[in-house]
């Protein structure tokens, strides 16, 4: 492993080499008890060359590698844009939104430009969600605003600093949205994975139901030496506390509310998709007045749920505190969609006098026309959909 530095305003690039094979031999060998300090003499060289003076870099080179992983340059540069800390993509729309928040919250993040080979990396959020796997993912929502939290101790110094994203429907999202869940961060450097907040939500599904950073600000706040948690102090534990109310609380709300959200309007547009097939079926004729029967009372059933699912989502919106509440702007972006949803139906009448498939055979007489209509409803009873169908319409051509 090979470090390349050039400081701005030095004409020197300095190379550090560091034997890993040689290291390993060292490290295996447990009958020797070298000191640290020991060990890198014996496996480090630095050497030193002219550089340009305004040249400023630190590079990292691996050579003679072998791990398919270290190989894998997707998988490196994935897991660099969820640990470095590099900036967001130019492509993800809420960076300016979140880079104006931090300035008004007189908060600074480190950041650097970390290239692997020649293409530069950026954090792994995106606007979209996915589903599927890399080779077959199709895009089923996005991410309609990002909010944020903070808190501060008794002294008034900032212990965390957060954001997060809301996404239209507020569900689980699958592993190919690399970057769900929320993330620690120090120093803007990842801590723990995306598994590292499960243990403070009080249900542990909601960790992966958003895309988020919860930055650690506080400066007694440190990672231990795994870098995969805190270290346990005063300032973590209140910290930790802090997070963990507001998991229980805003974001817990905000899941429950948004699942009976998505319950809902599940139920209103079963309803008008229903109609729309009771609107065919009033059009191109009932099997039989047992089918309009059946099809008549579902209408009404759905309807009734509609109807009390319409009841929930207004009593759910008129709770909300103010118009910028997360609960407000999921409600806003599904009302808009679900209105023009809406303003496609056509209502249909109640008094309409039904129509049957078997009116329009007029060579036969109404006793026969009602055995037919008997008939279909037999075949449409005790064989799949698509081949009832295909008979009956076959039996409808040849009785014309």
């Amino acid at each position: 492993m090979i470090f390349e530095t050039s400081f701005a305003g030095e004409a020197i690039r300095s190379v550090m080499t560091w034997d890993s094979v040689r290291l390993r031999t060292i490290i295996n060998n447990r009958s020797e008890k070298e000191q640290a300090a020991e060990v890198i003499d014996q496996v480090t060289s630095i050497e030193l060359f002219s550089e340009q003076a305004d040249v400023h870099y630190f590079k990292v080179i691996l050579k003679e590698v072998s791990h398919e992983e270290l190989l894998d340059i997707t998988e490196v540069r994935r897991y660099l844009s969820m640990v470095a800390p590099v900036p967001f993509h130019p492509r993800f729309i809420y960076r300016r939104k979140i880079s104006n928040e931090l300035a008004a919250d007189q908060v600074k993040l480190d950041e650097y430009q970390i290239f692997v080979n020649t293409e530069q990396v950026f954090k792994g959020y995106s606007t979209y969600i996915y589903e599927g796997d890399m080779e077959n993912r199709r895009k089923i929502g996005e991410v309609i605003d990002v909010l944020f939290f903070k808190e501060r101790d008794e002294h008034g110094q900032l212990v965390m600093w957060g954001w997060y994203g809301i996404t239209e429907k507020n569900q689980s999202l699958n592993q190919i949205n690399y970057a769900r869940g929320f993330r620690l961060r120090k120093a803007n450097i990842q801590v723990g994975d995306e598994y590292s907040l499960i243990k403070l939500h009080r249900d542990r599904r909601f960790q992966f139901y958003f895309f988020g950073e919860v930055y650690a600000m506080h400066p007694d706040i440190l990672p231990n030496a795994r870098r995969d948690y805190f270290i346990e102090n005063e300032a973590y534990f209140d910290f930790e506390n802090k997070l963990k109310n507001f998991l229980h609380t805003t974001i817990h709300k905000l899941c429950y509310a948004a699942s009976e959200i998505n319950s809902s309007v599940k139920r209103i547009d079963e309803y008008y998709t229903f109609q729309e097939e009771y609107q065919k079926k009033t059009q191109n004729g009932f099997t039989d007045k047992g089918e309009h029967q059946e099809y008549t009372e579902r209408l009404s059933k759905k309807k009734e749920e509609a109807t009390k699912a319409e009841a929930r989502l207004e009593k759910i919106a008129s709770g909300q505190e103010n118009e910028n509440s997360p609960i407000t702007k999921i409600l806003d972006r599904l009302t808009t969609a679900r209105q023009n949803k809406v303003e496609k139906q056509v209502i249909i009448a109640d008094d309409i006098k039904p129509k049957f498939r078997t009116d329009k055979l007029t060579k036969l007489n109404k006793e026969q026309r009602k055995f037919l209509g008997d008939v279909f409803r037999i075949i449409k009873n005790v064989l799949p959909n698509d081949v009832a169908e295909n008979l009956i319409i076959k039996i409808e051509e040849e009785m014309k």
